[in-house]
């Protein structure tokens, strides 16, 4: 695990609302009084250990989520929606308050995934096995703002019959949380929220891994816990984009705990303003909430932990551009090796997992990229 975080002087990041905001200003500031009561009163339950978390199927009986889901149902009925509508509306709510009410419990710890090393995990296979995966928190969030993983879930979404008017994915954010489980192995629900920004509830699909320590990490991303029957899923539930997207994320969880380093913090330049709010008169201090008000428009009020690329942008599109010519040219000339994690060899001193990053193979072998991080077990 990573030394403690650092925070660079004058650091701060120019994340986009992460979705569990963009949900908040859409419902309301009540939403996340009820995340906080209920998250105070778990905690303070006899026998509360800070690994624990929150098993979906318990959300619904919490005294403060039940009451604000009715009155949420009966504010839409209020509003014209018929009794059906209420009803589904409040329950799909309460999907939300799955992942949201361990985000919280675990205090909203995000990583945010730079653009290039978004495109290298995604061209790193998962050839090892289910006991290299560790996770840094009980729950965390994982942030993607690059325009291939935006892309990827506009994808999935167009595969939704009932998907909204289709525009261009901001950000996705993965709501990773532990279930809590006696079986041997991790289960691990992995929820992604494809926001728009348009004035919608971000979309919103959750999938439950279970992970042996046996198994091989490809063959997990189709797993299911043994009870559910794969063949009544919905299809898009078998997708490849889904498939693809739970590969980018698994990938970026193992990056992030084979991290070698402090992982950077970047904070928020939402914070920042409002702590220059602080101590000064009323009327300058009105100013300045307003001000944090209009930046919370574009800016996410959580500090993140920053996973930063090493290939500069410019040089990560060119790659793409190569990954795209003609095969027949491609192979002539050079072709690509996808990333992968290394098992060590029985000689070799240390004997954890490297992540190897992809890199173009071929004449011009001085610009292949490669860099092993130790993956700690």
């Amino acid at each position: 695990m990573p030394k403690t975080p650092n925070k660079p002087p004058g650091s701060h990041h120019s994340l986009p609302p992460l979705a569990h905001e963009s949900l908040a200003a859409l419902i309301g500031p009540g939403m996340a009084k009820v995340a906080a009561r209920a998250v105070n009163e778990f905690r303070r339950r006899p026998g509360w250990i800070r690994e624990q978390t929150i098993h979906p199927r318990d959300v619904i009986d919490i005294a403060d989520v039940q009451d604000f889901l009715k009155g949420f149902g009966y504010f839409c009925y209020s509003s014209g929606f018929t009794p059906k509508q209420a009803t589904e509306e409040a329950n799909w709510l309460g999907q939300h308050f799955c992942y949201l009410l361990n985000f919280e419990l675990h205090h909203r710890k995000t990583f945010w995934v730079d653009e290039s090393l978004a495109w290298m995990l995604g061209q790193t296979r998962l050839d090892i096995e289910g006991r290299a995966l560790k996770l840094p928190f009980p729950s965390f969030a994982v942030a993607f703002t690059d325009r291939v993983t935006c892309e990827l879930a506009e994808q999935l979404m167009a595969r939704d019959s009932d998907r909204r008017e289709p525009e261009p994915v901001q950000a996705l954010t993965a709501y990773l949380t532990r279930l809590p489980d006696e079986r041997e192995g991790l289960g691990l629900n992995v929820s992604l929220l494809a926001d728009q920004r348009n004035g919608h509830w971000p979309y919103l699909v959750s999938r439950d891994l279970f992970v042996r320590p046996e198994d091989n990490l490809d063959t997990i991303l189709d797993s299911h816990f043994p009870e559910v029957q794969v063949k009544s899923l919905d299809p898009l539930f078998r997708s490849g984009e889904l498939k693809r997207l739970v590969h980018l994320v698994v990938n970026a969880i193992l990056y992030a705990t084979s991290y070698s380093d402090a992982w950077p913090v970047l904070g928020s330049p939402v914070k920042e303003l409002r702590r220059s709010g602080q101590g000064k008169g009323g009327q300058q201090r009105g100013r300045v909430e307003r001000r944090v008000l209009e930046l919370a428009k574009t800016r996410s009020a959580e500090d993140v932990f920053h996973l930063p690329g090493k290939i500069p942008i410019s040089s990560m599109r060119a790659l793409q551009q190569m990954e795209k010519t003609d095969p027949g040219r491609q192979l002539l000339a050079r072709f690509m090796v996808r990333g992968h994690w290394r098992r060590a060899a029985n000689t070799w001193k240390q004997q954890h997992l490297r992540w190897i990053e992809p890199y173009w193979k071929g004449p011009e072998m001085a610009a292949v990229i490669e860099r092993e991080y130790q993956l700690r077990l």
